[in-house]
């Protein structure tokens, strides 16, 4: 992301024993200038280094390298403000894209590391943890609309255990993969149905049980995100359709149980 450079060329250098000066502005061998304090060669302390390309850094220097708390403008636009080591983003910082995306937070070795914040100029908001540039560990991602995700992340992606809530009021709570559901969890939707199972990459599959608000229950299995193999449907009539059933659809002919079994089952 950044880039340090001292003088290679000894006429170019103002040479001290021990303690930094102020020097003024020096034209560097990639055709950058720099002014502000050296040590030997190299800059050290407090200058301001402009590339050609109109790059700009503000800041502590040490040994050539920018270190402590500076500023690099970068000719695209893009600003970064905080904490350096080593010539690299290290420390506390905020990062602002000339498109209005920012990040506020951690830095380890020019990568977004530990905890922070970023938003866009959609209004769209993530605050948690990152590694390595990333988004990973726990965190909260909310959307312009309302709807939002708490919980895990990997490399990126909703993944892992946690909760997304619809702007709708539909909300599911278990877990996922690659930003899909995916696994075991609970889908609730504002009109009162509710599916308890598992998952595979967003659809109904493997055990699950769902229920309506009119009293209907199926409880069985699921394949694609409709009804398939073992399952039992139950109404609030007392009949049952209890058997194989196949693409959401029941393979056999519905029972009547009686509301006496019904009650000592």
């Amino acid at each position: 992301m950044f880039c340090c450079l001292g003088s290679d060329r000894e006429e170019d250098a103002v040479f001290v024993d021990a303690t930094s000066v102020l020097a003024e502005g020096t034209e560097l061998q990639d055709g950058s200038s720099y002014k502000g304090q050296w040590q030997g060669t190299l800059p050290h302390g407090y200058g301001v280094q402009v590339w050609k390309d109109g790059s700009k850094y503000t800041g502590n220097w040490k040994a050539g390298q920018f270190n402590g708390n500076g500023r690099f403008e970068h000719s695209n636009g893009d600003i970064y403000e905080g904490d350096f080591l080593n010539g690299a983003a290290h420390g506390q910082g905020t990062y602002t894209q000339a498109s209005g995306a920012k990040y506020t937070g951690q830095w380890h070795k020019d990568q977004k590391h530990g905890e922070g914040s970023e938003e866009w100029p959609d209004g769209t908001r993530y605050e948690g943890q990152y590694m390595n540039g990333d988004k990973t560990g726990l965190g909260k991602l909310t959307w312009s609309d309302g709807s939002y995700y708490e919980g895990e992340f990997k490399s990126r992606h909703i993944d892992g255990k946690g909760k997304y809530c619809w702007a709708d009021g539909r909300y599911f709570e278990g877990e996922w993969l690659l930003d899909q559901i995916h696994g075991k969890g609970q889908f609730n939707w504002p009109d009162g149905r509710i599916y308890v199972g598992e998952y595979s990459f967003d659809k109904k599959h493997g055990s699950g049980t769902f229920q309506w608000p009119d009293g209907r229950r199926y409880e069985g299995e699921w394949a694609y995100g409709l009804q398939h193999g073992k399952g039992c449907l139950s109404k609030p009539d007392g009949s049952r359709e209890d058997g194989a059933w196949s693409e959401g659809k029941f393979q056999g002919e519905a029972r009547t149980v009686s509301k006496k079994l019904l009650a000592s089952s």
